[in-house]
């Protein structure tokens, strides 16, 4: 008897067509192995930007309790099994009590479990559902939470062929209140399933038969991509990849669980296999990936980096991360989310030259130096007379007489603040010296002197959950990715370009 974990995103959930397309994989898994167990974990139904989880954080913020469009979403699925359920009355009941934003968007994914679950009894099977809150613990970061322990022994013991725990949250370890496990979370919860249960496989299942060398809606010439590895697969997920999460990539990672992103109706023929190793690699680059909504700060040149630490204090305040940044070519340059902005940054310790909306373009895979494979895409882009990037952000080569940290966290992006508390645990506690910062996607360089105590920077890696390398001045860095800064109206068309060059 093997066990299988299935993650049901919200678009596919909510589309009786695909829903079918489920069903005939669990049909094939069950006729393959007559005992295998099944744990199926779904996401809030939404239909295209008619989603669950936003109609309930509106209704949260509103004070409201209009269900008409939440309910609208769910009809096509309820009428295409004739099933006797009122949506209405499962939100009603699930929403009874709710007082935080948490409480409230984690219903939608309840509402889905308990629909999933009615659906493959009405069809002949041996189904439970259990409350994702009874075996997923948490700690207490609301809508970012991580999960702390999972009771594999609940779910082994349901007697039940298939298990419905809907995902995107637990129970705070300590007060027992709802918790949300961020965007993405019913992905992390399908991974933390896995693990705990010892699968054979666990499948996020998809619209697309895999992931893409490219957004196939933006890149008619995309690929396949059949393996990646762990790395590969975080890597693309934190600068654009919609396929999966990097929390969720990791805790496979973790446990070296098989992974597989691809389509119900051919999963076991076509998804994208991601492993710790990848076996296919005489392909270096795996992706290109791209995002929107950022505006990126260009500032003058100081003489110390700590008037530029000043600008990451103003955004850290606000709660913002700061996505990308680089001050070894003279100046500084940041990138953020300007959708998070809720008001405007004071820069008056610091020279900004100049701000722009920006779209964010990274490659992915084995590049070399990443200086002279950013150089000589640059010179293609002149020779064809195409917009060139405003920012390149990648592995920068070591100034002689300076020793680079590489930090390497793929959550650092999403924590506000992560640059200046790590400087502060590196100058305060490790008594360093910073000469320069540069990131790339998932790491962190900091350029020192090559006089500093290696154990006391370690236990400040330690401390932020970071692995670290240390590299000596004068050499370059092996990279996996770089970053370029584009106008936005350009996105489709350099996108094209590089993919059409790069694959």
């Amino acid at each position: 008897m093997a066990n299988y974990v299935l993650k049901l995103g919200g678009n596919p959930v909510a589309d009786p067509e695909y829903f079918d397309s489920t069903i005939g994989l669990i049909k094939h898994i069950i006729h393959e192995d007559s005992e295998a167990k099944i744990f199926l974990t779904t996401s809030a139904l939404a239909r295209g930007e008619d989603r669950t989880t936003k109609s309930l954080e509106a209704m949260y913020r509103d004070n409201s309790n209009n269900l008409e469009q939440i309910t609208s979403i769910h009809i096509p699925l309820v009428g295409h099994y004739n099933l006797d359920f009122n949506t209405r009355s499962h939100f009603e009941r699930e929403l009874k009590g709710a007082r935080t934003l948490d409480e409230f968007e984690a219903s939608g994914e309840r509402v889905a479990g308990n629909l999933a679950n009615k659906i493959l009894n009405s069809l002949g099977f041996s189904s439970e559902y259990i409350d994702p809150r009874e075996i997923i613990l948490t700690d207490s970061i609301s809508r970012n939470a991580k999960i702390a322990y999972v009771n594999e022994k609940t779910l082994l013991d349901s007697q039940a062929q298939i298990v419905v725990v809907p995902g995107y949250q637990g129970k705070d370890l300590s007060s027992g209140n709802t918790k949300t496990l961020g965007r993405s979370g019913t992905d992390y919860t399908g991974a933390a399933l896995a693990v705990a249960v010892d699968a054979k496989f666990y499948a996020i299942l998809k619209e697309l038969e895999s992931i893409y060398t490219a957004d196939p809606r933006l890149v008619s010439s995309a690929r396949r991509v059949p393996h990646l590895k762990y790395s590969e697969a975080i890597e693309e997920a934190i600068s654009g990849m919609a396929a999966t999460h990097p929390r969720a990539i990791k805790t496979c990672e973790e446990s070296d669980m098989l992974l597989l992103v691809g389509s119900a109706s051919d999963l076991l023929q076509n998804a994208t296999q991601i492993t710790r190793e990848r076996f296919v690699p005489s392909m270096p680059l795996v992706g290109i990936t791209s995002r929107e909504n950022y505006t990126v700060y260009s500032f003058e040149k100081e003489d110390k980096i700590y008037p530029y630490l000043d600008s990451l204090v103003a955004f850290s305040r606000q709660r913002i991360s700061v996505d990308m940044i680089n001050t070894v070519n003279g100046g500084m340059s940041i990138s953020v989310d300007w959708r998070n902005l809720k008001r405007e940054i004071d820069f008056s310790k610091t020279k900004l030259l100049s701000q722009a909306e920006s779209a964010l373009i990274s490659i992915v895979g084995s590049l070399g130096d990443s200086h002279t494979f950013a150089s000589h895409l640059i010179e293609q882009l002149k020779e064809n007379q195409l917009p060139l990037p405003s920012q390149v952000y990648g592995a920068p080569s070591i100034p002689k007489g300076q020793t680079c940290l590489e930090f390497i966290d793929p959550e650092m992006h999403a924590k506000s603040g992560y640059t200046i508390e790590l400087h502060k645990e590196l100058l305060w506690e490790a008594k360093i010296d910073l000469k320069g910062i540069a990131t790339t996607v998932g790491r962190i360089f900091f350029f020192v002197d090559p006089k500093f105590k290696y154990r006391k920077v370690l236990a400040v890696a330690r401390q932020f959950g970071a692995r670290i390398n240390t590299y000596d001045g004068g050499s370059s860095l092996h990279s996996t990715n770089v970053t370029f800064a584009f106008n936005p109206k350009h996105r489709k068309e350099v996108v094209n370009f590089l993919h059409n060059s790069l694959f």
